[in-house]
């Protein structure tokens, strides 16, 4: 099997808040950040290529405040609703807050919970900041990783 078909995926425990966080790649892409085992890693190859360390090291920096963008090379792969969404979180500023209703609308649909249930399949959060989207009355809403890291990230944010 050539190298380009394998993919790769590494582990760090001790984030912060997460205890431990996976990355999957492909050769010279990140295609998921999860804090969960995936059944489909164990046909993976458990090792760090240079994607996922750049990536882990970003991350570190991001969570110490010292990074407000991410520079990681990525594939992402939804439906073209779900693509939009995704394409409309990367334009949210490193400290800023949108609804799901506002986010809704400049993706071009009313469909409020959709845009939820898209910002919940984001295969890259941190990367795609979803944490950035939250309720109309200004409560946090769901976040994939949980509501009190969401809270966190977003404190953070706005604190620096």
């Amino acid at each position: 099997m050539k190298d380009y078909n394998k993919y790769y995926f590494a582990y760090d425990i001790n984030w912060f808040n997460i205890k431990t966080i996976y990355i999957l790649a492909k050769k010279d892409k990140i295609l998921n950040i999860s804090i969960n085992y995936n059944k489909n890693y164990n046909n993976c190859i458990c090792k760090q290529i240079n994607i996922i360390k750049d990536t882990f090291i970003q991350l570190k920096e991001y969570f110490k405040g010292q990074r407000k963008e991410f520079s990681i090379d990525y594939y992402i792969k939804g439906t073209p609703f779900q693509e939009n969404i995704w394409n409309e979180i990367k334009n949210i500023p490193y400290g800023s807050v949108i609804t799901y209703k506002d986010l809704g609308i400049l993706a071009g649909s009313k469909g409020w919970q959709a845009v939820g249930r898209a910002c919940g399949k984001n295969p890259l959060p941190f990367i795609i900041p979803c944490h950035r989207v939250i309720n109309s009355n200004n409560n946090t809403g769901g976040y994939i990783f949980g509501s009190i890291l969401k809270q966190y990230m977003l404190n953070m944010e706005k604190n620096l």
